[in-house]
C-alpha cells in the first residue's frame, strides 16, 4: 500500500490559510483562485472579478491505503465538511 502526492504547479498566487499534514508529513499545496460567490454560473465571454473571487490552496494525491489528514487553519472556524459527504467520512475537531 502507498501513496504519492503530486508535485505543486509554481504559479505566483500565493495564499497561506492553513496548513496540511498527511500521515503526520507536512506537504505542500498548490494555490488557486476561485469563486467566491455562493452561486455560480455561465459568464459569457469573460471571467469573474477579482474582487469576486479568493484564493484556496488544495492538494493532488493518489492513494491505496487510509490516511490521515491534520488541516491547521489560521482563522478559526465552527464547522467542518467533509465532501463527498456519501463517505461518511467524520472529521475530529481538536
Amino acid at each position: 500500500m502507498s501513496y504519492n502526492i503530486y508535485p505543486v504547479t509554481e504559479n505566483k498566487l500565493k495564499y497561506d490559510g492553513y496548513r496540511v499534514k498527511v500521515n503526520g508529513i507536512d506537504v505542500e499545496l498548490n494555490t488557486a483562485r476561485v469563486s467566491a460567490v455562493p452561486f455560480n454560473r455561465r459568464w459569457p465571454g469573460h471571467q469573474r472579478s477579482i474582487d469576486q473571487t479568493e484564493l484556496i490552496h488544495f492538494l493532488s494525491l493518489e492513494t491505496d491505503e487510509p490516511l490521515s489528514f491534520e488541516i491547521k487553519p489560521k482563522e478559526k472556524f465552527e464547522n467542518v465538511v467533509i465532501r463527498p459527504i456519501t463517505l461518511g467520512i467524520k472529521p475530529e475537531i481538536t
